[in-house]
């Protein structure tokens, strides 16, 4: 004879039905709202390439954003000041089109979470394959307190070991205070005064070196004054074009706002 479940189980299993979707409900919402990210960007272009003056990107449903304020202009050698970006943590940057989906996707880049305010670096992509990103995107820290004023930041794209050595002027190759960094292959590293006591315009001899790999030996590529300026914090991006085997360095500053007095 079939046994009939009585109303309290019946009631019961509703419930137990019940809470499993409300659970799976209120997983699905934070998990959606873990997925958004509010954070202020500015984005540079180094290295070359056919960038368009200004950028897009895809919203959470994975179409063109179109909201008031949702592009960036491009710079190649200032930060401009930033965008307020609220959409998902991987940022998609994007080109309007001719296609049927109505954009070409650039790049794409996993924002951070502990940065309430970063620039986003555009390399051109130097690989063959043509399903390949167009270029590389990198999230550097601009609020200040992950860079400071009067810091630099460089940044290793090419392949091999970067070297720089800081001395004060006028130079001496052999001084004990001469100080050394090293910056890994497609590795960055922040570089603060030699002197914490540095006046402003305080000015420092600065020679950049490569690790040569056939050579065995460092090959110096430039030579340099840094000027210790507090209201500056400057990044030094080291590349290479298809057109040169040694490195190129671009430096790009970017201005200090004044803390804003209550």
């Amino acid at each position: 004879m079939k046994r009939v479940p009585s109303l309290s189980c019946c009631i019961l299993q509703i419930l137990v039905g019940l809470l499993t979707i409300l659970n799976c409900y209120t997983v699905n919402a934070e998990s959606s709202g873990r997925e958004q990210a509010q954070i202020e960007l500015s984005i540079l272009s180094v290295g070359g390439g056919d960038v368009p003056e200004r950028l897009h990107w895809l919203d959470a449903s994975g179409k063109l954003a179109k909201d008031s304020g949702s592009s960036l202009l491009v710079s190649t050698s200032t930060i401009l000041a930033p965008v307020k970006y609220t959409g998902p943590k991987i940022l998609t940057i994007c080109v309007p089109d001719e296609s049927e989906a109505g954009f070409k996707v650039l790049s794409k880049l996993k924002l951070p979470e502990d940065s309430s305010k970063l620039v986003v670096v555009l390399v051109p992509n130097r690989k063959a394959d043509n399903e390949a990103q167009s270029y590389r995107a990198l999230a550097l820290p601009s609020d200040q307190a992950r860079f400071s004023g009067g810091t630099r930041m460089v940044l290793n794209f090419t392949s091999t070991r970067l070297r720089g050595v800081i001395g004060k002027t006028p130079f001496d190759p052999n001084a004990k205070s001469n100080k050394f960094f090293y910056v890994d292959a497609n590795a960055s590293k922040f570089i603060s005064e030699v002197d914490s006591h540095a006046k402003a315009g305080e000015g420092y001899q600065v020679y950049l070196e490569y690790y040569d790999q056939t050579d065995k030996k460092w090959v110096r590529f430039v030579t340099s004054r840094w000027f210790h300026n507090p209201s500056k914090k400057k990044y030094l991006f080291v590349y290479q074009t298809r057109h040169n085997n040694s490195p190129e360095l671009k430096v790009v500053s970017e201005k200090i706002k004044p803390a804003q007095v209550e």
